[in-house]
């Protein structure tokens, strides 16, 4: 006869109490590294192919146990057809969607062999609808890469498109349409992340928990609004660039074997401010061979009470100069604002135009802040108006919060940049495919909105002044607009 095993009272709860042990355990004893570096990679619209190398050379170099971890999320191009290694391919189910990696030392540039952790990590493995730009994604991701992978020091860098104010982490996902990581919305799930679970997380660690480093592999993410809204989140360093980002990127192989090596020789001395040091001179040596292409890249450091400084200062400049303008409506002062705009730094990107030059594409809108300053001191109507002091001080505390900073590419650009820029709406009329345009009055209100910069002095002041030059010019007629332009 069968006579089943039947487990006494006691056995019982020493079974139970080992289970749980062991779930115990695996869940909560997590070797505390001394750096984790969180790598973000939107890849699914046209940059697939470039950061799939990037992800290839995060790989070259790896984690080190107990000492470094490095964990990669990746959303690859989910549509039919691909860019791949060979041209032009069909896309398959295991290069599409997104996964996440618990990087490995690899040398193989054409896969990535590292363990695949996204069911870990709490993805679906291959899910070809995740949106990395998606707030809430990239915050589960930190939350559960610093829940899975403590550490005494963070890194997180995010690669994809990037358009400063306007938002950074471009998704172009199968089912049509793009969206956008709004700079606000960025700068809460940090705020939520770091204020809140991370803290729960570890509360152990006698301390906050900061972002030691916060790096954009993306365009034009080098303005003074991004940093501000980034400062109130325990964030150390930011790196980024004013321009556009070379196709290629950052050389991510160079780039964590400098954090690898400073690591097995000090620990964790650096407190992030050598290795975003390093981060920008390692760009320029790796395009400094380009005169060509504008380019630059900045390690600023988020310190509030400058930021404040320099916020107060600037509005003094643009406070001034609106204050002329009421008292006295003297049109010339907007017309010298159109001007200066026209004379300071854009950013630029460089094409071929139709007779094969070199040519370059403004980005009208950011200009070099400090450059701006510097062209309205040189500027004779609009210098008479403003307290030279006032100027200099403004540049004095925004070159304080600048750790590090190189630019390269023709000497009329890369001799006017100098960290980062600012958004103001340049007066443009014309028409685009058949139909008139200009530039509206409340473009920046809406660009900016939500922001904690618009609510600052230095924003309202530039709202204020830009919005009065706006609805200005938008009065004059073609002829009267185009003879103040034939002026420079």
């Amino acid at each position: 006869m069968y006579r089943p095993f039947l487990l006494g009272g006691n056995m019982k709860k020493i079974i139970l109490f080992t289970i749980l042990l062991i779930i115990s355990l695996t869940t909560f004893s997590a070797e505390k590294a001394d750096w984790t570096v969180m790598v973000y990679l939107a890849a699914d619209n046209n940059l697939d192919n470039a950061i799939l190398r990037d992800l290839n050379e995060i790989e070259k170099v790896g984690s080190i146990d107990g000492k470094m971890n490095v964990i990669a999320l990746i959303d690859r191009w989910s549509g039919r057809w691909m860019y791949g290694l060979d041209g032009i391919v069909l896309n398959r189910e295991n290069t599409r969607g997104v996964r996440v990696y618990h990087m490995q030392q690899d040398d193989n540039m054409r896969v990535i062999n590292s363990p695949d952790i996204t069911e870990e990590m709490g993805f679906i493995a291959g899910d070809a609808d995740f949106v990395a730009s998606d707030p809430t994604n990239l915050e589960n991701f930190i939350k559960k890469t610093m829940e899975l992978y403590p550490a005494d020091k963070y890194i997180l860098d995010i690669g994809g498109h990037g358009g400063g104010i306007g938002g950074v982490i471009t998704d172009d996902h199968e089912k049509g349409g793009q969206h956008i990581t709004r700079v606000t919305e960025l700068r809460d799930l940090l705020g939520r992340t770091f204020a809140n679970v991370v803290n729960t997380i570890v509360a152990e660690s006698n301390g906050e928990v900061k972002l030691n480093v916060l790096s954009f592999d993306a365009c034009l993410m080098s303005m003074y609004e991004v940093y501000y809204e980034m400062a109130a989140n325990n964030i150390g360093y930011t790196v980024a660039s004013e321009a556009s980002i070379a196709g290629s990127g950052f050389s991510y192989d160079n780039i964590f074997s400098y954090l690898r090596d400073d690591i097995e020789n000090n620990g964790i001395a650096d407190d992030g401010e050598d290795y975003s040091k390093n981060m920008v001179d390692q760009y320029f040596e790796d395009y400094s061979d380009n005169s060509i292409s504008p380019a630059d890249l900045s390690s600023i450091k988020l310190v509030n009470s400058i930021l404040d400084n320099a916020n107060q200062k600037v509005a003094d400049v643009f406070n001034s100069i609106y204050t002329e303008y009421q008292n006295t409506e003297d049109e010339e002062i907007i017309f010298e604002i159109h001007k200066t705009l026209k004379r300071s730094r854009m950013m630029l990107s460089p094409y071929r135009n139709d007779s094969g030059e070199i040519d370059y594409y403004e980005h009208n809108d950011y200009i070099d802040l400090i450059d701006l300053l510097l062209t309205i001191k040189d500027n004779e109507l609009l210098s008479g108006i403003v307290d030279e002091d006032d100027i200099t001080e403004a540049i004095m505390y925004l070159r304080q919060n600048i750790v590090a900073h190189k630019s390269m590419g023709p000497d009329f650009y890369s001799e006017r940049v100098h960290g980062y820029t600012v958004y103001i709406p340049f007066y443009k009329r014309g028409i685009r495919d058949g139909v008139p345009f200009e530039t509206h009055p409340n473009m920046q209100a809406y660009i900016a909105r939500d922001t904690n910069f618009l609510n600052t002095p230095m924003g309202r002041s530039i709202f204020t002044l830009t919005n009065t030059y706006l609805s200005r010019m938008s009065q004059l007629s073609d002829e009267q607009l185009a003879e103040i332009e034939g002026d420079f």
